[in-house]
């Protein structure tokens, strides 16, 4: 066989051996190009052979290496994980949150890399209930705003929307992250008080039991329960300037600089511009007041809450049509407190024939003539120097020295009964009373 025909059927035989593994690579994902197209029957330049050769060498040098990956589909992963714009993955797994309760931070979140991403998931564990707004810091980046969305568009956390021990989704939509999932309790508003009978408060809120709270650690729920504002004070009167006296109620409390903490609004003139307090200013000039329905804590770092313990509550009556104001002196002033279970009872609220066993045991007190009739009921004192009795009899009863039996005067009537005072409740279930901060 001459030279040039062993050169040719070696180089064949290079290219048949070749081709399969070629073909391997080709369906591992890797294209090659030759620079020369080898026909059959003609004498190939050694040249052509070569070039065609390195190229082989080059593109398959860029091939996946052979071993526990045989196949390209079979890679568990990337040492270094693709960006979200080249395909990869834009959810990001995070432990549990560190950090603080309105500063939550993710450290590591899995794949890495994570950037300000549009579009970007974050998925943590909640370290931290909030009880206010919140940010978060994702992989060492800076502290990121996380807004709820709402009927009216994005808002600000206000506290309870993020849950220690609960999964929480946030999304990055280019400016700040977008909390996905809130807490079901987030959706109810600050300050609405409910009636719970479990036996421990639930997550979001706090017992109405008049306890004074922080203003920093609740701030939402302190801007709920009262009013802020700046207001001009006078050394040594009680008159104060504020910009809207339509906001407050006579009974509210007062508190701030220049003012004694928790005074209390006595009076609204007209004219919307003032208040007047029961106290006098200690300084002239324009101070900060914080003013509710409820005492104002120590009128700098904290506030007091409701104390709803043993009461049932209901609507106050600005109309002044249901509530007596015998029964509520001040029926439309918010956070009122009204009734009592040793309650006064007026002699003119009671019906006549009043008999012993209809008054036994109940103070009585007011004036009144010509309206207990019948046997006087035992176990009372009737009388004082200058009264008078009308029409009653005073049998098993006690008539007080002085006492003209058939004047006409008014007269008042004790209990000196010593079995005890009796009363009247309605039959009532005990809950837990909480407000949501």
């Amino acid at each position: 066989m001459s030279v040039r025909k062993k050169i040719t059927v070696g180089l064949l035989t290079f290219l048949l051996l070749t081709s399969g593994w070629l073909v391997n690579r080709v369906r591992a994902g890797v294209s090659c190009a030759l620079p020369f197209t080898l026909t059959n029957g003609t004498i190939a330049d050694a040249t052509q052979v070569m070039a065609n050769y390195n190229a082989l060498v080059t593109c398959l040098g860029n091939a996946a290496s052979a071993g526990a990956n045989s196949d390209i589909t079979s890679l568990l992963g990337l040492l270094t994980p693709l960006a979200p714009s080249a395909g990869g993955s834009n959810v990001f797994l995070g432990a549990t949150s560190t950090g603080s309760a309105n500063a939550q931070a993710v450290a590591s979140p899995v794949p890495a890399g994570f950037t300000f991403a549009n579009n970007s998931t974050v998925i943590f564990i909640a370290g931290f209930t909030n009880n206010s707004s919140m940010t978060l810091a994702v992989n060492g980046l800076a502290a990121t705003a996380v807004l709820r969305q709402t009927p009216t568009g994005l808002a600000a956390l206000s506290g309870g929307e993020v849950v220690v021990g609960q999964a929480v989704n946030v999304f990055y939509d280019g400016t700040q992250f977008e909390l996905i999932n809130a807490a079901p309790q987030a959706l109810v508003p600050a300050c609405t008080v409910i009636d719970y009978g479990g036996v421990a408060t639930p997550s979001g809120y706090l017992p109405v039991d008049g306890s004074a709270i922080s203003r920093a650690t609740y701030p939402t729920l302190f801007s709920c329960i009262t009013v802020s504002g700046v207001a001009a004070t006078l050394n040594s009167t009680m008159t104060i300037g504020v910009p809207n006296s339509a906001l407050f109620q006579v009974g509210w409390y007062v508190g701030g600089a220049n003012v004694t903490c928790n005074s209390t609004i006595t009076s609204i003139p007209g004219g919307g511009v003032s208040i007047v307090i029961n106290n006098s200013a200690g300084a002239t000039g324009s101070s900060t007041l914080t003013i509710g329905p409820y005492p104002q804590g120590d009128c700098s770092t904290t506030f007091t809450l409701p104390n709803y313990q043993g009461r049932g509550t209901v609507m106050a009556d600005w109309a002044g049509g249901t509530l007596s104001a015998v029964a509520c002196p001040n029926p439309g002033t918010l956070g009122s407190k009204c009734g009592s279970t040793t309650q006064t009872i007026p002699l003119a609220s009671l019906p006549t024939g009043i008999t012993s066993s209809g008054v036994n045991g109940i103070t009585l007190s007011s004036t009144v003539s010509d309206v207990l009739q019948g046997p006087g009921p035992a176990g009372f004192t009737f009388g004082g120097n200058g009264s008078s009795l009308t029409g009653v009899a005073v049998s098993n009863s006690t008539v007080s020295s002085g006492v003209n039996v058939s004047g006409s005067a008014a007269i008042s009537v004790t209990s000196n009964n010593t079995s005890g005072t009796a009363m009247l409740l309605q039959p009532v279930g005990l809950v837990t009373k909480a407000i949501k901060f």
